[in-house]
């Protein structure tokens, strides 16, 4: 297998800044370029010659990779100018963006916001719905660090209608916690379910912004009284105070015998943290020396992130038969700004720093089934995941709810303090299917191909996750065993949401940073810039 280079890009961050710093919209004092600057109907300029003139110029390196910023004197207007033309070179459906005047728009950030289709599939849904941007700093302070803040509460609302808003009364539980972060310290457990804040009825009172302040803080340090009820019925308050902590792909792992099979059971919760692939070699290493013949992949809260990851994580399961000569996923581009890229089975450890493979071959249980625990925030390199290993006829069975339906990605750019994400490509399987704009559905007999053989259960939150006798493991273990889905099969219904973005105003809605939404619900993943078998 040959290997040219890796993406960078190592995951995406929890929030984003919608400050964009300026000099004023005059544009004489600093205007460079010769009149490169100017708009002119249907006609692109090459982006090179606005790349890097920033507003607002950075000096010194990145504090992440060490790079020195390229940032040089310009204007806002080379900052649109720049956008306007690395989007219709790169974005996948560039002809269906109306080219309007960025003098019309008083940020970039702003302008950007019109740079994509806004046409409908044929469900009714956005036909792009994952086109946003980031502070840079706080796009690589995530991707290089690992860190976040907050509670290191991952939420399952419920009772929620289309535009997200709750409904009376107001249902949310606690669906993860982030091992040693402040939720665990404080002592909140999987299930709980919110009851009061600061003293505010959250089910049916109207103090929507004491609700907010206590469950969505905006800074480490503050501290809140949170009433919940656990899954028996009782009532405790716990104190949490905001802060940073290290976020864990891997939070469960499991081995043991069901009906005479060694089964292997690991949650793995993000794509996102290229330090992810230690703890995936670790666990994948004691699953063959225990010879596990069944194995359970728990991506029911995995948002997405690096499809080089993904691509091990396949090839651990399926192993060196079942993919060679195979190809994990092909990216189709929009013709002109890149050729269409094969991604191999990737069987050897990464160097994320230098952007290789090593020689230090992965450790795989090579199987021909497995089961994947899904739900509606399975996205993007979750899916590709599913898919992907479809397309080398391994046997895949859905255990939970219909995934979310992201087969298109990015590369993050950066330009002047912002990185910018619009899709560029969509991915499909050996066998040339992508199509699941809708999401994977399983199904106990599939007709179609975004269909995939399955059962539908309802997410247990009054079970550790890890435990056999929670509801979608449960139904796992009852489908090894008989081969097929349990007779009381729950509706999936719930929704999940792990945002620490405020929200003001009424009624009490979950939270919609647009960033946080993409990355933690819609992960897009991040593909190789040129691979090949």
């Amino acid at each position: 297998m040959k290997f040219s280079k890796l993406q960078k890009g190592i995951t995406l961050a929890l929030s984003m800044s919608m400050l964009v710093a300026c000099n004023g919209d005059s544009d004489s004092d600093n205007d460079i370029g010769g009149g490169d600057n100017s708009w002119v109907a249907g006609e692109f300029k090459a982006k090179e010659i606005f790349a890097n003139k920033c507003a607002v110029v950075r000096t010194g390196s990145d504090p992440y990779t060490n790079e020195v910023y390229k940032d040089r004197a310009g204007t806002l207007t080379d900052e649109k100018m720049w956008l306007r033309s690395w989007n219709h070179e790169s974005y996948l459906w560039f002809d269906e963006v109306e080219d309007v005047d960025p003098a019309n728009y008083s940020t970039p950030l702003a302008y950007f916001e019109v740079l994509k289709t806004f046409a409908k599939t044929s469900s009714g849904a956005d036909k792009d719905n994952f086109h946003f941007a980031q502070d840079t700093a706080e796009y690589r302070k995530r991707t290089q660090g690992s860190a976040s803040s907050g509670y290191g509460i991952r939420w399952q609302a419920r009772n929620l209608d289309a535009e997200g808003r709750f409904t009376l009364p107001r249902t949310l539980y606690v669906a993860t916690i982030e091992p040693g972060s402040p939720a665990d310290t404080a002592g909140f457990i999987r299930g709980d379910q919110i009851i009061k804040v600061d003293g505010a009825d959250f089910l049916n009172g109207n103090d929507v912004e004491t609700l907010n302040a206590g469950l969505f803080p905006t800074n480490n340090g503050q501290s809140h009284d949170i009433t919940v009820k656990d899954v028996f019925g009782a009532e405790r308050t716990i104190t949490v105070t905001s802060g940073s902590y290290d976020l864990s792909p891997v939070k469960a792992t499991n081995t043991f015998v069901h009906a005479g099979k060694t089964v292997g059971y690991i949650q793995f919760d993000t794509f996102n943290i290229s330090d992810a692939q230690d703890d995936l070699i670790n666990k994948f290493t004691q699953f063959r020396n225990q010879n596990v013949s069944e194995l359970v992949v728990d991506l029911r809260y995995n948002g997405g992130g690096l499809l080089a990851l993904s691509s091990q994580l396949a090839y651990m399961i399926a192993g060196d038969v079942n993919t060679q000569n195979r190809d994990y996923y092909t990216l189709k581009y929009n013709g002109k700004w890149s050729n269409d890229e094969t991604i191999g089975f990737y069987d050897k450890k990464i160097d994320w720093q230098n952007g290789n493979l090593t020689n230090i071959d992965l450790p795989t249980v090579g199987l021909n089934k497995v089961y994947v625990l899904s739900s509606d925030s399975t996205c993007s390199a979750s899916e590709a995941l599913i898919n992907g290993l479809k397309g080398i006829d391994l046997d895949v069975v859905l255990i939970g709810g219909q995934t979310c339906g992201k087969p298109y990605g990015f590369v993050p750019t950066d330009n002047c303090s912002t990185t910018y994400f619009t899709i560029q490509f969509s991915g499909v399987n050996d066998k040339g299917f992508g199509e699941y704009s809708d999401g994977l559905i399983p199904k106990q007999n599939p007709n179609f191909q975004n269909e995939v053989r399955g059962c539908t259960v309802s997410d247990d939150l009054t079970r550790p996750l890890g435990d056999i006798s929670e509801g979608m493991l449960s139904a796992a273990l009852y489908h090894i065993e008989r081969g097929s889905c349990p007779p009381i099969a729950a509706n999936y219904a719930p929704k999940t949401s792990t945002t620490a973005k405020q929200v003001v105003g009424e009624p009490l809605k979950m939270p919609q940073d647009r960033t946080q939404q993409m990355i933690e619900n819609n992960a897009i993943f991040t593909p190789l810039e040129t691979t090949n078998k």
